[in-house]
């Protein structure tokens, strides 16, 4: 509550050391319209009280928010709840946008990811009921997803999305990116893409048609079934028949088993994806995350690498109890 009620302040420059930013931080400023943010590596934007959430700008007078050269993490919940936003500048260092950074902002209709960015949280533009257009120039990210209860929750699940742009040199599009985006309309997947995440368009239900580029060679399908006897798992049988029928059956696809026995899918077990399908001749079945000594179809999988933020702190407590 640092700046709580400071209602003749019109802006704000967060200077480049701050590395944290208490709840209401910021509320109830009624004239407060901009916010130009220069935090490098700020980690908490927000408080928890008895289980609420309080960002620190939750405050609908905001409406442009400049992020600085220097600036590596938007902090989660950030920016939570602030409907008066219009424009958002990310500065060209952004590698990693928090969890619920920008939900609920409704006023928001178009943003650019950059391309240095690796991960955006659950979440990030949920519930920004006038957001229809992003380009999208992020080449390497890895993540778009926050699983709460072991649900996921995409960074855009947003029925007002419409359009995608994707950039030239865009690589990765992750699992569940733009799931649940219901009135998606139209995007173009560029030559750059090299891999199209599990459920990356799932439920986008307005999508008409997509089209694949000339340059890919090799699909793999990841199937959480198992169906003995048959040619393959559902999933995989569909995408073979669809690129069948629609004259791309120059492409190979491998079908693979994810999540038997109820285990959990490691990145190590992605990784052994992509190598397999490096391969000249991958295996037309396999199966991740456990020794299947049954069939021998099992990929080789390395120890799992780092995958959290530099910086990120993990902690593991037992023996506690009412």
């Amino acid at each position: 509550y640092a700046f709580y009620g400071c209602k003749t302040l019109t802006s704000i420059t967060i200077p480049e050391n701050i590395t944290a930013i208490g709840g209401a931080a910021f509320q109830n400023c009624p004239n407060l319209t901009t916010v130009i943010f220069n935090a490098r590596n700020c980690t908490v934007a927000h408080t928890i009280l008895s289980d609420n959430i309080n960002p620190a700008f939750n405050n609908n007078a905001i409406t442009r928010v400049e992020f600085g050269s220097q600036v590596t993490n938007i902090p989660n919940y950030i920016f939570w709840g602030c409907k008066g936003i219009t424009d958002i500048v990310f500065g060209p260092n952004i590698e990693t946008i928090g969890q619920s950074a920008f939900y609920g902002c409704t006023s928001l209709n178009n943003i650019t990811i950059p391309e240095g960015v690796t991960s955006i949280g659950g979440r990030a533009f949920g519930d920004c009921k006038s957001l229809n257009t992003i380009t999208f120039n992020a080449v390497n990210c890895v993540n778009m997803v926050t699983m709460e209860n072991n649900i996921p929750m995409p960074a855009f699940d947003n029925k007002a999305l419409s359009a995608i742009n994707f950039g030239n040199n865009v690589e990765i599009i992750p699992d569940y990116a733009f799931a649940n985006c219901t009135n998606l309309k139209t995007f173009n997947i560029p030559t750059s893409v090299r891999h199209i995440g599990y459920k990356s368009f799932y439920g986008c239900k307005s999508l008409q048609s997509i089209t694949i580029p000339e340059t890919v060679k090799k699909i793999a399908v990841l199937d959480r079934t198992k169906e003995p006897g048959s040619l393959g798992e559902p999933l995989y049988l569909d995408v073979v028949t669809a690129l069948a029928t629609n004259g791309r059956g120059d492409i190979q696809v491998i079908g693979g088993r994810y999540g038997l026995g109820s285990k959990d899918t490691a990145p190590s077990s992605i990784f052994a994806v992509y190598e397999e399908l490096g391969k000249a001749e991958p295996k037309r079945q396999f199966t991740v995350g456990i020794v299947d000594d049954v069939t021998g179809l099992s990929l080789e999988e390395k120890p799992s690498p780092n995958t959290a933020a530099e910086g990120t702190i993990e902690c593991k407590f037992w023996g506690l109890g009412g």
